[in-house]
Parts: C-alpha cells; sequence; structure tokens
C-alpha cells in the first residue's frame, strides 16, 4: 500500500513529470508509436501521435485501479480507444473524458471506447477529415453485455455492446488518456 502511495504522490506532484505541457510528441520508430498504434490499423494516414502526460488524471485513475482490486480483487485494463474532433483534445486532456457531456448514448449514458479504429472513427462527433483518436488505459471489472434497447444494471460497472466493438464506462476517473493520434481519415 505505501508503494501505491508514493506513486500517487509522485504523479500529482509531477516529480518527473512535465507539468508545462500536457503532451509530447513521439517518433514513428519509438515504442510509444508502436504502443499507441497497435489496434490503430493500417486505413488511415497517421499525422503525428502525442504521448499524454496528466499527472492528476493518472493518480485519479490507480486509485480508482486500486479501489477495483479491494473490492472485486481485481483490476483489468485494457487499452482502448475514443475518437474525437481534434478541436476537443485540449479540454479532454484538461479535465478527461466526462460521461455527463454525451449526447449520444446508444448504450448508456456514459464514456464509449472501442478497440476498433475503424468503429471509433464511424462514430466520431467530428466532420473533418482530420480527426484524433485518444488511446486510454480503460478499467474493466464488472462487465455486462447489453444491445441498444436494454437499460444497463447498476451491479455493473462497464457495458459493452452485443457486437462487442463498444465498451461504456459511466464513472470518473476509470479511463485515463495515454497517447492522441491524429490522423486523416477518409
Amino acid at each position: 500500500m505505501s508503494s501505491l502511495v508514493e506513486t500517487i504522490l509522485r504523479k500529482v506532484h509531477g516529480y518527473g513529470y512535465s507539468v508545462v505541457s500536457n503532451s509530447e510528441r513521439i517518433s514513428r520508430h519509438s515504442s510509444d508509436w508502436h504502443e499507441a498504434t497497435r489496434n490503430f490499423g493500417s486505413k488511415y494516414t497517421i499525422n503525428y501521435i502525442d504521448k499524454v502526460s496528466r499527472p492528476y488524471l493518472e493518480a485519479a485513475f490507480l486509485l480508482r485501479k486500486h479501489e477495483y482490486y479491494l473490492r472485486r480483487g481485481m483490476s483489468n485494463v485494457k487499452s482502448l480507444m475514443h475518437s474525437t474532433d481534434p478541436v476537443n483534445v485540449q479540454s479532454i486532456l484538461r479535465i478527461n473524458l466526462d460521461w455527463r457531456r454525451v449526447y449520444r448514448c446508444k448504450y448508456g449514458r456514459g464514456v464509449s471506447f472501442t478497440d476498433d479504429s475503424a468503429y471509433g472513427h464511424r462514430h466520431c462527433s467530428g466532420h473533418n477529415r482530420s480527426q484524433a483518436m485518444i488511446v486510454a488505459d480503460v478499467l474493466i471489472g464488472k462487465i455486462k453485455t447489453i444491445s441498444y434497447t436494454e437499460p444497463m444494471d447498476i451491479s455493473f460497472d462497464t457495458a459493452e455492446s452485443d457486437t462487442g466493438k463498444v465498451y461504456v464506462k459511466f464513472c470518473d476517473d476509470e479511463f485515463c488518456p495515454r497517447y492522441v493520434i491524429y490522423y486523416d481519415g477518409d
């Protein structure tokens, strides 16, 4: 437990992290680039990728992850994507994705993620050729697979679409942005 507290305090106080900037551009030849694009596919042209460094969001995510572990004896993390218009990125990096600002809620009022970049791109709120895909760590605990019309049971923390392409989170601090991929779509 003390190592968790130390890790969180280091992140909150920004030790070893840039506190001036939210992100840094990464090289196409770096391991970060490979990690960020692992599930992205090759259908789109990537312009650049920023690695996100938000100590407060990371600390809140670690606390929630530890809470999952204490409640359920597990804390699974998936790397998933959330598509958005590039004009939304700075706001998201400042305050995180906010389920309260969702206006499309096919699988419940929450933040939607996918592991399929083509699916994410099709459902992006932007209508420009240039788009942004946020790659985030997402806590996955108790999943309920639901169809479009089925209400969500509150004993579950994650909804999954019946197609398996969409994961929806309903609470704060259960996801943490790690990379932003700026790309040109269709």
